[in-house]
């Protein structure tokens, strides 16, 4: 997405009065992946083995952000703007990286009979897509009166990782085996760069309305994949559930102000200039519950594990830069 104006031109004039009116609005916006199917199973009672196995369908994969330019170095984008709503910013220039899809969570359940077995795997998430660069070069006057309405919005944003599917199973019988695992949550795409150069007057009036705001956030990644296992037998029973493992966010990366002019907010939570690279948050490892339950008073063998997921790791944050002059 490039918005540019004609070298030489004077000021664009944009006026804008109603909610979620911003001046300009500029994205590029990745598709989410879709979801995993779901998966569920029942084998019947009487025969002498009965065999369940269910796994989900993996999640898919986000789309990538593209990248955003609004002007350029020696011809940036002129305009007086002004917009009098709430959620109106001037400029939002926005990439933002597809979500993934969830895995597809699986059910089963066995028996009875003299062997009974139910396995059950969670499908995996899908991984988020990186965001594209953004970058703004812009020159004018900008006002906005309206509450969360930033004078000059800056944001590239990595898609969050899909969880995993969660898996449940029983069986029952003489002997009978239960084993439940969890599907991985997938990485949080990156973000990329952000970017501004502006040149000339911001005066915003709402609260939470900066007037300038430049931010790269990691997509957060997906959590893991919760199970259950349970069995119930007269002989031996065995019960097995481990927890999908959480993925790690992605990282932010370099947010860049150069910024000349007045910079003026009127009200609380707005500050002038707010730069930030942020990385996403790691995804939560999978519960799981075990039971396991032999009810032959004279011989029985009855076994439970229970795993809980590995937690992953959270992104990192990058560089922040700001060369700001106020023109006096």
């Amino acid at each position: 997405a490039v918005v540019n104006s004609p070298a030489g031109s004077n000021p664009v004039t944009i006026n804008t009065s109603g909610v979620s009116s911003p001046g300009l609005l500029v994205q590029a916006i990745g598709g989410g992946g879709g979801n995993g199917g779901s998966a569920n199973s029942a084998g019947g009672g009487g025969g002498a083995i009965n065999v369940t196995l269910t796994v989900g369908g993996k999640g898919g994969s986000g789309g990538l952000g593209g990248t955003v330019k609004v002007g350029e170095s020696g011809n940036p984008f002129n305009a007086n703007i002004t917009t009098t709503g709430d959620y109106s910013p001037g400029i939002t220039a926005t990439s933002i990286g597809g979500g993934g899809g969830s895995g597809g969570s699986t059910k089963s359940a066995s028996g009875p009979s003299v062997v009974s077995v139910s396995i059950n795997v969670g499908g995996d998430g899908g991984t988020g897509a990186n965001a594209g660069t953004v970058d703004v070069v812009a020159a004018g006057d900008i006002k906005t009166k309206g509450f969360q309405s930033p004078g000059l919005n800056v944001v590239s944003i990595g898609g969050g990782g899909g969880s995993g599917g969660s898996a449940a199973g029983a069986s029952a019988g003489a002997i009978a085996v239960t084993s439940s695992v969890g599907g991985s949550g997938a990485g949080g795409g990156e973000g990329n760069r952000a970017s501004a150069t502006f040149t000339g007057s911001i005066t915003t009036e709402g609260e939470n309305s900066p007037g300038v705001s430049i931010t790269s956030i990691g997509g957060g990644g997906g959590a893991g994949g919760s199970t259950m296992s349970l069995t119930a037998s007269l002989g031996v029973s065995a019960s097995v559930g481990i927890g999908g493992e959480g993925a790690a966010g992605g990282s932010g990366d370099q947010a860049i102000g150069d910024i000349s002019g007045n910079i003026t907010t009127n009200k609380g939570y707005s500050p002038g200039i707010l730069i930030q690279s942020i990385g996403g948050g790691g995804g939560s490892g999978g519960s799981t519950v075990s039971g396991a339950a032999s009810i032959n008073p004279i011989a029985s063998v009855g076994s439970a594990v229970a795993v809980g997921g590995t937690g992953g790791g959270g992104g990192d944050g990058r560089s922040v830069e700001l060369s700001y002059s106020n023109g006096s």
